[in-house]
């Protein structure tokens, strides 16, 4: 039998605080902003580069292309994303601004018009709801079940896919909300593999490892799947840590889909041990 445990007003306050940082990431996304149309690509290692521009907008209207390099704003050279943040903050909708652009023929400059912030889309906004059905599925299966440890991680689980497809999803710009909700999101994906193992260690429970820990047998195997879950969660964070201190600052790290490449290797590992 599951061992059962008091988490779930742990994790309804936990789902609150997912279910209000989404909510922000999506009303943030209607503020109504001074912004120039470009999306930037959201690995760290990338600096100011265009990952997008928005259709219309003053970036598209000036010329600036995916892949195209943000040097300055407004006779300013740009230190970092806050840099061209705080410039931006000192205009209004309307206002004309000459943009540095490095692309594959060298620098140039252009004379960029400020619009309407508008970073969202249909695809995203789908995504959106898709996040939100995996949290109320969660907590219709915990408001069921609230002393089962299965439905506990399902919930759990629902969370960071609310956290991952809403916040880190979300189209990146120069804002620090834009930053702080994509390192939430990111975190959110760093969690979600051995959450995904978590579950299906617990649900359904395989016959082969009650068979095991009824006769002895595979001993550092059965700990892991039973009591050593712990160890699952603090897998993929000590890997982050690790990395992050030993690489150079000078050396680019491997991104993908705004976290590290490792993360999603070990995503592929758990989710195979997962459905075995």
């Amino acid at each position: 039998m599951q061992r059962r445990q008091n988490l779930t007003p742990l994790l309804l306050l936990f789902g609150l605080i997912s279910f209000g940082i989404a909510g922000l990431s999506i009303a943030d996304m209607f503020v109504p902003r001074a912004f120039d149309g470009i999306l930037l690509d959201a690995s760290p290692d990338k600096g100011l580069r265009v990952r997008d521009v928005v259709p219309d907008s003053g970036a598209d209207r000036a010329g600036i292309r995916p892949g195209h390099l943000i040097v300055g704003i407004g006779r300013e050279a740009l230190r970092d994303p806050d840099h061209a943040a705080e410039i931006l903050s000192r205009h209004r909708i309307g206002d004309s601004i000459v943009y540095l652009v490095r692309t594959s023929s060298g620098l140039q400059e252009v004379d960029l018009e400020l619009g309407r912030r508008h970073i969202g889309d249909g695809p995203y906004f789908f995504v959106c709801a898709l996040g939100f059905a995996f949290f109320f599925v969660g907590l219709f299966v915990l408001v069921r079940q609230p002393g089962l440890l299965a439905s506990q991680v399902f919930f759990f689980l629902g969370c960071l896919f609310l956290l991952f497809l809403v916040c880190r999803l979300r189209p990146a710009s120069y804002s620090g909300v834009d930053r702080w909700i994509l390192g939430i999101g990111t975190f959110a994906l760093v969690l979600l593999p051995p959450a995904f193992l978590h579950f299906y260690i617990l649900f359904p429970r395989p016959a082969w490892l009650e068979e095991a820990r009824e006769k002895g047998q595979w001993a550092a195997v059965t700990w892991l799947f039973g009591r050593g879950w712990p160890f699952l969660y603090a897998t993929p964070l000590l890997v982050f840590a690790v990395s992050w201190l030993l690489a150079a600052p000078a050396v680019n790290r491997a991104w993908f889909g705004g976290t590290p490449v490792w993360n999603w290797w070990i995503l592929a590992a758990f989710t195979v041990l997962g459905l075995l």
